[in-house]
């Protein structure tokens, strides 16, 4: 099993949908200093690259803050980066993650099977999905 909240998923909705390959972290899980959680992310998208999985959802949480927490921004400004180099194809706040996004319509366009993970739909602000 992975380690720092990792899991290899295969979702499905009912028995007759297609799995859905997600790799899921938990990168909040330990309460971690913002530098190593930005490590638990770069580890988690190795590994789901190594493993074939096509996207990775990142459990951050928010914050209490009302304005998302320090290793929700962190995260996001990692991905940015990451987005820009082209180590990433695209990645969608939770909040965004539905059809009106435009981040998630290009997710949607590459892996249309995420819009059956649990989490779409639901403006989750204490997620991010990563389409690698």
């Amino acid at each position: 099993m992975a380690s720092n909240g990792e899991q290899m998923k295969n979702n499905k909705s009912n028995n007759k949908s297609p799995k859905i390959k997600i790799y899921e972290v938990n990168i909040k899980q330990d309460y971690p200093a913002v530098d190593t959680a930005l490590k638990y992310v770069e580890h988690a998208l190795a590994r789901a690259k190594a493993y074939g999985y096509p996207a990775v959802k990142l459990i951050h949480g928010y914050g209490s803050g009302g304005t998302g927490g320090k290793i929700k921004n962190a995260v996001h400004k990692q991905l940015t980066g990451y987005k820009n180099t082209g180590r990433i194809r695209e990645f969608a706040a939770g909040e965004n993650f539905s059809p009106f996004d435009s981040a998630t319509q290009r997710i949607i366009a590459v892996y249309p099977d995420i819009t059956r993970d649990a989490d779409y739909l639901k403006t989750n602000q204490g997620i991010t999905v990563v389409l690698i």
